[in-house]
């Protein structure tokens, strides 16, 4: 009889805990991007220290720039990625890459920028639990045949709710952004190869 009351107290029990952990999960659809406006801004005006962990600097002989950097506040806390890559070859080749991290660790923003002297594209991605809320992607080619058109930007468009995968064109994956530890881990494993950041 006590055994099975003391059962039946411990069913009562979890049922009113787990109804006490329930959690009412708002649709990716109706985060705002207002918060990490905010800690972006914050983060662009903070007094960071940049910890260089690769560089190939211009040479006579060298015909690529490329520079990054992880960027900690004043608690040690990585708040920043950057990645700049340049060709000079004519082409005009570049790539202009950042990511924001929030106080726990977590990729609010990542941006990238690219292009050479035949087309330009930009996407500025928002992200909450590492899916998409927010974004802007813009494509320019000046040396296409034909005009970019709404039904072309429709299909390489990002949806909101998606996890951020790759970049629009798909030539970068951006899985390793999504934390600030899984980061950390590439950069620093002695394995470390150029761009091993944007690798599946």
């Amino acid at each position: 009889m006590h055994k099975i009351f003391i059962i039946a107290i411990l069913s009562l029990y979890s049922g009113i805990f787990c109804q006490g952990q329930k959690t009412n999960a708002i649709p990716f659809e109706e985060i705002s991007t207002e918060e990490p406006d905010r800690i972006v801004a914050a983060i662009d005006t903070m007094s960071l220290t940049c910890d260089t962990f690769y560089l190939v600097p211009y040479y006579d002989y060298i015909d690529i720039y490329d520079f990054a950097c992880i960027y900690f506040d004043n608690k040690g806390q990585l708040r920043k990625y950057s990645r700049q890559l340049n060709f000079n070859d004519g082409g005009q080749d570049h790539i202009d890459f950042s990511a924001y991290y929030d106080l726990h660790g977590d990729l609010v923003y990542i941006t990238y920028q690219s292009g050479n002297n035949c087309e330009d594209d930009a996407g500025y991605f928002y992200v909450h639990q590492g899916h998409i809320v927010g974004y802007d992607y813009d494509w320019d080619c000046g040396c296409c045949e034909d005009d970019v058109t709404e039904e072309d930007m429709s299909i390489i468009r990002p949806e909101i709710g998606a996890p951020l995968e790759k970049t629009v064109d798909e030539n970068w994956s951006l899985k390793r952004f999504i934390s600030a530890r899984t980061l950390l881990e590439t950069i620093h494993s002695p394995e470390y190869g150029r761009h091993d950041e944007f690798d599946e």
